[in-house]
């Protein structure tokens, strides 16, 4: 039994070397696979996400001789077999391990015929060199434990297959899963009210009114983002706003800060999808420099591509391209044209998963012909042809080629959404009324703190000549001291029509400033217009403190007849000592008392500020709102840089004396 426990020994020690790490990596992908197809719920923006995985094969940390893994064409072909002989039920087929466990028996069988080679040289010379009787007869039981260890090395697949023919076939492994089902098959009633939620989402009523959009799963029957479908359905391709509808649920779950990311499993964020639409800055870029809007490309960054009219910009840019094309092949439709409007419905979601342009390539590639595409069936058979071989490698999370997959998701998924919410004619754009095609507007009349885009922010602007003879007192701390401030930037824009003063400390809170504002004769001086920003070095007090002095500082400006300026605290989330537990409410707080400028009429005072400029909503970061957006941070998270005194000295030039950007 000793030659047959050595050749396990050896054969043990083998295998552990290397399969710990293959396993890991075997596990990781189908894992990763698994991810995968249940992010496929959202969309099918991630379908190439593990393309490189299954085109390589696992990673393995060490290499194994010999070792090759299966290819996309493989794979295929069994999962196709899998599925011909299990039915319905779906499989998720992973043949690594089985590829794996051969290459590592080969390997294996190998190492110990080099071993046992090795250990009869070495027991041949020690036989033939005189050392007694006692070596001579080890170095021949050696010889004879170590040709018995190779025979049965190499005779081990007779072996097993004598023992098991199944044992030495290391078929592909077949994992059972359950059967996808429609998103919205996952909704639930909620039945006091009647409104529907999605599971692990909540009421999207809560969210409705206050002016914002925060990130949850709405139903399809929400309409928080109806005006702004409407708004895109209105522009040239005169589309009904429910196709963008059908189109944004399927890929969002209509929830606009919505990130793949995690879904992708990926470490890179910029390869995922986000927003309404699913898209990528490069993607937000392209497209609508493509359509000529350069002023809306230059608003794609991270932190816009969120906003829900860029994000619907894009999606709607997708369909418009394809469409346009479509149209010209196959003329326009009207709502008794069935065959043409399905065609057209399940194209619209294609545009924007498989590209605007892939019925031109498909046409280039010689898969379908200019009349055939306006028949469905053949689109249909082109596009599965087409896409399972421009978007291989094949996932093993999908259960059949990719593009009929992506055929089948649009068919059976989208359109049958547009179907339920009322889509007959695509075309028709009489139920969107007269809402304003985004793109004859600017975008920061449109898009919610477009201060944020660098083509936004002015170079240089100017005071109206009527201002002319006016002071103006800015008081506060640090960010009004700074040399490049607002108050700055303005005197120096404006000069020759408005002077302008600043008494700003650094480290001022309110109470200090309020002191410093007291040391002025405001009559004497004849200053007309007072500019008050403070609070943040004493936001950590109490806020009915920060209030008294801010009224205080209002009723002086006031009663020496100046019209008061009102600025908001500036973000400070990213600040190394932020403590959002007590900054935050805070700010918070006196923001909002701002912004309703100044104490309430019931408390015997008149309205006490002339002009509130919202310095926090022009310079916050639209992913953190607490935060100063990183174009604005001058680094330590607190003080806000050149460029966000720029706007805020633009916000008030306009605002208050009648400026107006210079055009270059």
């Amino acid at each position: 039994m000793r030659p047959v426990l050595r050749f396990l020994a050896v054969l043990i020690v083998t295998f552990a070397v290397a399969f710990p790490t293959a396993s890991f990596a075997i596990v990781e992908l189908t894992t990763d696979a698994v991810n995968d197809f249940t992010a496929g719920a959202y969309g099918m923006q991630s379908e190439l996400a593990q393309d490189a995985l299954l085109r390589d094969g696992p990673a393995l940390q060490i290499t194994i001789p010999g070792l090759r893994f299966a290819n996309p064409q493989d794979i295929a072909a069994e999962i196709e077999k899998v599925q011909s002989e299990e039915g319905d039920s779906k499989y998720i087929v992973v043949p690594y391990l089985g590829e794996y466990m051969i290459s590592m028996y080969r390997y294996g069988i190998v190492s110990i015929g080099v071993i046992a080679t090795v250990m009869i040289i070495i027991s041949g010379m020690q036989w033939m060199i005189p050392s007694g009787s006692a070596g001579a007869q080890a170095a021949k039981e050696r010889i004879s434990r170590a040709i018995i260890g190779l025979l049965l090395a190499t005779s081990s697949w007779l072996i097993l297959y004598v023992i098991n023919p199944s044992l030495v076939e290391f078929q592909y492994l077949k994992v059972l899963s359950v059967v996808g089902v429609s998103p919205e098959d996952l909704l639930i009633t909620d039945k006091p009210t009647g409104e529907y939620n999605s599971v692990g989402g909540g009421n999207p009523s809560e969210f409705v009114g206050k002016g914002k959009f925060p990130g949850t799963d709405r139903p399809i029957s929400n309409t928080d983002f109806d005006h702004i479908f409407k708004a895109f359905g209105n522009c040239s391709l005169k589309l009904d706003y429910r196709v963008l509808k059908a189109i944004a649920f399927s890929e969002s779950h209509l929830n606009p800060t919505a990130d793949n990311w995690q879904a992708l499993n990926s470490r890179d964020k910029a390869k995922s999808y986000k927003g309404l639409f699913q898209t990528k800055v490069k993607t937000c870029e392209g497209m609508l420099k493509q359509a000529k809007q350069t002023q809306w490309a230059n608003m794609c960054s991270d932190s816009n591509i969120f906003d829900p009219y860029l994000n619907t910009a894009v999606g709607y840019l997708h369909v418009k391209f394809g469409m346009d094309h479509l149209k010209r092949l196959c003329g326009s439709s009207t709502a008794a044209d069935t065959q043409k409007n399905d065609l057209y419905k399940t194209a619209a979601y294609l545009f924007i998963n498989a590209g605007p342009g892939h019925i031109k390539v498909m046409i280039k590639e010689k898969y379908i012909t200019e009349q055939d595409v306006c028949d469905i069936d053949k689109y249909k058979s082109a596009f599965v042809k087409w896409a399972s071989k421009a978007f291989v490698p094949l996932r093993v999370a999908n259960y059949a080629p990719p593009g009929l997959k992506k055929y089948n998701y649009s068919a059976q998924e989208v359109k049958p959404r547009m179907d339920r919410l009322g889509v007959q004619n695509i075309f028709d754009a009489g139920i969107n009324g007269n809402a304003q095609c985004p793109f004859d507007a600017n975008p920061d009349e449109v898009v919610a703190n477009a201060a944020l885009a660098a083509s936004n922010i002015p170079k240089s602007f100017t005071c109206d000549n009527s201002f002319a003879g006016n002071v103006m007192l800015a008081v506060g701390d640090s960010i009004t001291a700074n040399p490049k401030s607002y108050a700055r930037q303005i005197a120096s824009n404006c000069e020759g029509l408005l002077k302008v003063s600043v008494d700003a400390q650094v480290g001022d809170p309110t109470g200090s400033i309020l002191r410093a504002l007291k040391s002025h004769d405001l009559s004497a001086e004849k200053v007309n217009y007072v500019a008050i920003l403070g609070g943040i070095n004493n936001i950590t007090s109490n806020p009915a403190q920060i209030k008294a002095d801010l009224t205080a500082m209002y009723k002086q400006a006031k009663d020496a007849g100046a019209k008061v300026i009102g600025m908001t605290i500036t973000p400070a989330g990213k600040y190394s000592r932020y403590d959002s537990g007590t900054w935050q409410p805070n700010i918070d707080a006196i923001n909002s008392w701002i912004r309703a400028k100044g104490p309430d009429a019931s408390d015997g005072n008149k309205t006490l500020i002339d002009y509130v400029i919202d310095a926090n909503a022009l310079l916050a970061d639209r992913s953190a709102p607490d935060s100063l957006a990183q174009q604005f941070d001058s680094g330590d998270g607190l003080h806000p840089n050149q460029t966000a005194h720029t706007v805020l000295a633009f916000e008030i030039a306009k605002t208050v004396f009648g400026g107006k950007e210079i055009k270059p």
